[in-house]
């Protein structure tokens, strides 16, 4: 039987950035730390990442942990359960980061979750382990709607306004220039050519930098600019194309699966309210992404898990994750 003494590691990897708490069995959040995007698509820098967050673990009896790109390359998924395997030494589950955000939106029951980060992906359950998903195919030919795609298009119609191929929006243009800290002219393509390319030239990690831009294209949108808006607008109709495609292939549930959100795309209202009117209203995650990675933890050692159990988990999580 399990004692009150038990406690369980989560760690949600995402493209973005990489959360890690411990919790108690009485839904105490005992340790939580942060550190930047673990997908080892991104790079060996993951390895980094995880070597310090699990640095002086206390002793814990389970952990679950949710990574940015498993499953989607042999290599990868084996150097990642590699990794895993030489920090801990007690039962954990490994899977990818929106199966756990999947988990904590309907703790654990049926829905569709839209995922939209670095990357994007839609992931279904009908909470008896029948699961499906939706996109994920990558930032080169994939991730449509994601903050790395919102970013890029961004990029790519500021260099098409200042080649003259789009009409010059100056308020789109030089605000998104300022947001990257690049000075110049836009009357001067040529010295915003050159600032652009030095620009993109000194990024240390390609895509979440790029996908930080889509920060500053909400910023845009709330200000009313509409290229912004108009931007975010397409990027809802490919989100909305997920989960269209999700729900259709969960045809036998009755009705619409119900659907929810996470990623940080979704901090812009603009995009969550487009992808609501093509969509349906979407369902409020009852839990952050960190948190289906709590329940899946808490499974492993059979925790008696409730409603106040979840809330009180909640409470704590909406700490570090505002």
């Amino acid at each position: 039987m399990p004692t009150k003494s038990e406690t369980i590691l989560a760690v949600d990897g995402g493209g973005t950035k990489t959360s890690m708490v411990v919790v108690g069995q009485d839904a105490s959040l005992r340790i939580k730390k942060k550190g930047p995007g673990s997908n080892a698509f991104d790079g060996e820098q993951w390895r980094t990442v995880f070597l310090e967050l699990l640095s002086d673990l206390p002793s814990i009896n389970a952990a679950a942990f949710g990574l940015a790109g498993y499953a989607q390359g042999r290599a990868s998924r084996r150097s990642q359960a590699r990794l895993i395997d030489e920090l801990v030494s007690v039962p954990y589950t490994l899977t990818n980061d929106v199966d756990i955000a999947c988990t904590g939106a309907f703790a654990g029951e049926a829905g569709l979750l839209m995922l939209s980060g670095t990357g994007s992906v839609a992931w279904m359950t009908d909470g008896n382990g029948r699961t499906g998903r939706v996109g994920g195919w990558g930032s080169l030919f994939g991730d449509e709607g994601s903050a790395f795609w919102i970013g890029r298009e961004a990029l790519s119609l500021l260099t098409r306004m200042l080649d003259g191929r789009e009409d010059m929006d100056r308020e789109y243009a030089g605000g998104l220039l300022q947001s990257l800290n690049i000075n110049c002219r836009l009357d001067d393509a040529e010295a915003c050519r050159e600032a652009v390319l030095g620009w993109f030239a000194g990024l240390s990690a390609v895509r979440p930098e790029i996908a930080s831009i889509a920060q500053s294209v909400d910023g845009l949108a709330d200000r009313e600019n509409m290229t912004a808006v108009t931007l975010l607008r397409h990027a809802a109709r490919q989100l909305a194309s997920h989960i269209t495609a999700g729900r259709e292939s969960f045809a036998t549930i009755s009705g619409d699966l119900a659907w929810s959100y996470a990623g940080s795309a979704f901090n812009s209202r603009t995009l969550l309210h487009e992808v609501e009117a093509l969509c349906g209203p979407a369902v409020r995650p009852i839990l952050s992404p960190i948190g289906g990675a709590v329940l899946r933890a808490a499974a492993l050692l059979k925790w008696d898990v409730n409603k106040q159990w979840i809330s009180k988990l909640n409470q704590q999580l909406q700490q570090i994750d505002a």
